[in-house]
Order: C-alpha cells, then structure tokens, then sequence
C-alpha cells in the first residue's frame, strides 16, 4: 500500500505489486486504486528484466530515503 499523499483515508492510495509473465518471459509493476482493486490496474509500467518470483518490496516516502544516503549499513537505515 502507497498512500496518497496528503491522505487520511485507510484506502485512499494505491497498490503496487511486481508480476511476471512466465509466457511473455516479462515482468512488469501493476498500480491499482486501493479503493477499487477490482478494477484492475490503473498502470502497467514493464520493468527493463524479468525479476524472480521472490522478490520483496516496502513503500517508502520519498523523504525517508534521504537517511539511507548516510547510514553506515542497511539494518541502520531502518533502525536496528
């Protein structure tokens, strides 16, 4: 879940998540409206290489990655 800026609503942003198309040998980032994923994705972005099924990723605010410059390790850049 990305939330919309500004937003106070617990659905109001927008969900993110890599898919790969085994057929295509592609992968791509899907976006939907968190209020209406039944729609369907509202974006279709293809990603430049086909990613493994296991990869993981967290939303973070584009502010929040300013401390990830200056950490001394990735488990201090979130706080452990």
């Amino acid at each position: 879940m990305a939330p919309r800026v500004g937003s106070s609503a617990e659905d109001d942003g927008y969900l993110v998540t890599l898919t790969t198309d085994m057929n295509d040998d592609a992968s791509y980032c899907l976006v939907f409206d968190a209020a209406r994923p039944g729609d369907g994705p509202i974006c279709k972005l293809a990603l430049p290489e086909r990613i493994s099924s296991g990869t993981h990723s967290a939303w973070v605010p584009g502010a929040e990655l300013r401390r990830w410059d200056h950490a001394e390790s990735p488990a201090a850049a979130v706080g452990l």
